[in-house]
């Protein structure tokens, strides 16, 4: 039986609705306990997953939306070109072929008996259709001839399935060349990530080879990594569609010696035209292929233009404004709805708590917003939402937030629980193996290195030493607001900025200690810092110790004893 769904609440075109397959109970439990457990759980002891795939057992959505703001805060600080492209699949499950499926189940153990049955029975199933007014007569399906393909939506081996599918399609991708080939700033760890993935929503990631990279063969290098895996993806079934496709280039110019990201306007010309969903039109600088051999350019983002994905707003340029404004909409929308058939304070609470709260915190761990324009924004919103929950309006921000136990509201305080989730992501996942650490500990070394100052970073007094991080990246927001509400946060000592000889000093320490205090001095101090690409005081000083090195003043080509990437 398929039962068609709405995906939106109101969208009752059949293009817009989700086709569900229920299928035989008996049929459905044989799947779930050779591809859900056994196979899935071979596949996992075994480490066949890619770590570009998020959605697998202990993982989440919420480390893919950490691991690509990473990628984008890594570009930023690192000022290397980089790219970020949006390519989803259409109809994943329904236009799964057979073939390719199968040698992908089989490589994860699954024998051959066990692909026969299941894909005997998908080609030849016969369907009808449920609606409101009952069950269909007549039946449609394949035949051993003319068979169906796909997994079918409500299978339960479907996401197993296109898993193992998936797989192959990474594999053969960064088999190719193809993905970021990324050193973080002060290990020199190399690794490579070749796109974050969780089902059918994918972000390929590309990292050009040097900073020097010329904006036109970068983007011939993205059209080609594109071309390559829409290539694998029609080899599989999947087709790339091109309206929840699109790219974000990060390109750099350096003005007065710092680094902007270019806008839209200062790309290189654009090859096409296509249309938005306002009616307008939008630049394409690449294309992807289509199963008819046609290729059709794809928008291309200014980073300033806030994309969805799993829930987030995001836009590579730093900060969330979007996604806080969405926040807020969520709870604007829950108080008209109020507005308009009122409810029981009682219920009123209750909905607050279970379906508006949950709703509007969604994502916070990856939001990066200022923390003053943070709780402007939800100031704001409270606002609107007391006199609804039976509470006037006019009541002071200390009693909104203090807990039930001292007489207070207990209301959310996002600033607070953004921080909290910040710090809960980084122990459940600093220094674990996977994509998600690794992603971490880039944009981590690369912060480390831009703020120059030993020791806990976070221990240093934003109100001072805050210019020196990026604006709008995570770990600066994380130490921006830990120091606004008076949190400790310290990593181990291993992962602090150490000396590299006896008697070693920081050279941004040094600044400070010789009266350089002012924000933009040592702002453009350490701009100088880093163009140099030095970092301890034994970059400057010859083997002796004792005596500078004047040649790094003098010439443009210096190179410090110790190499790292600024």
């Amino acid at each position: 039986v398929t039962v068609l769904l709405e995906k939106v609440m109101g969208e009752t075109y059949v293009n817009k609705l989700r086709a569900i397959c229920l299928l035989e109970a008996d049929f459905n439990w044989l799947n779930k306990l050779i591809f859900v457990r056994r196979m899935m759980q071979l596949a996992s002891s075994s480490d066949f997953i890619p770590e570009e795939i998020h959605s697998k057992k202990g993982s989440h959505c919420t480390k893919a939306m950490v691991s690509k703001v990473c990628f984008c805060d890594g570009s930023r600080i690192l000022h290397n070109p980089a790219a970020l492209g949006e390519e989803d699949f259409g109809e994943c499950y329904d236009r799964t072929a057979h073939a390719p499926t199968s040698i992908g189940l089989q490589a994860w153990g699954i024998p051959v008996s066990a692909c026969r049955l299941l894909f005997m029975a998908l080609q030849t199933m016969q369907f009808c259709l449920r609606t409101g007014f009952g069950e269909s007569k007549e039946l449609f399906g394949g035949t051993v001839e003319e068979p169906f393909g796909g997994l079918g939506q409500g299978n339960t081996m479907a996401p197993p399935g296109f898993s193992a599918l998936a797989t192959l399609i990474i594999n053969a991708y960064r088999r190719k060349g193809n993905g970021a080939k990324l050193t973080s700033a002060y290990t020199a760890r190399l690794f490579v990530l070749a796109a974050i993935m969780f089902v059918d929503d994918t972000d390929l990631l590309h990292w050009a080879s040097s900073p020097d990279t010329s904006d036109e063969d970068f983007i011939e290098e993205v059209q080609a990594s594109s071309d390559d895996y829409g290539a694998f993806s029609q080899a599989t079934g999947a087709i790339l569609k091109p309206e929840k496709s699109s790219v974000y280039f990060m390109f750099y110019k350096f003005v007065n010696g710092r680094a902007r990201l270019k806008k839209l306007s200062e790309f290189p010309p654009a090859i096409a035209q296509v249309p938005t969903k306002d009616g307008g039109t939008a630049p394409a600088h690449i294309t992807i292929p289509q199963p008819d051999g046609s290729k059709v350019p794809i928008r291309t983002h200014d980073v300033t233009d806030a994309t969805k994905m799993l829930g987030l707003h995001f836009a590579p340029c730093g900060y969330s404004s979007t996604h806080i404004e969405s926040m807020k909409q969520k709870g604007l929308e829950w108080a008209d709805r109020l507005q308009t058939r009122p409810l029981p304070k009682r219920d009123a609470w209750f909905s607050f708590d279970n379906q508006l709260f949950p709703a509007m915190s969604w994502g916070l761990v990856a939001v990066v917003m200022e923390p003053k324009k943070l709780e402007e924004m939800m100031c704001g919103l409270y606002f609107r939402l007391l006199p609804h929950l039976g509470v006037n309006r006019c009541i002071t921000t200390p009693w909104r937030m203090l807990p039930e136990m001292y007489q207070g509201l207990g209301l959310p305080n996002f600033l607070v629980l953004s921080l909290a989730s910040k710090i809960s992501f980084l122990q459940c996942n600093w220094n674990f193996p996977g994509s998600t650490g690794d992603m971490l500990r880039f944009h981590y070394e690369a912060f480390l290195v831009e703020v120059g100052l030993y020791g806990n970073p976070f221990s240093w007094d934003y109100d001072k030493m805050g210019g020196l991080a990026t604006k709008g990246t995570w770990f600066q927001n994380t130490w921006e607001m830990a120091w606004q509400l008076g949190i400790q946060v310290e990593l181990h000592n291993q992962f602090h900025l150490q000396p590299v000889r006896e008697g070693d000093s920081s050279l941004m320490r040094l600044f400070y200690d010789a009266g350089f205090t002012g924000k933009q001095v040592l702002e453009a101090l350490n701009v100088v810092r880093r163009f140099k690409n030095v970092m301890h005081l034994s970059d400057l000083l010859l083997c002796d110790g004792r005596t500078i090195d004047w040649s790094f003043a003098l010439s443009r080509e210096y190179e410090p004893s110790v190499g790292h990437r600024f």
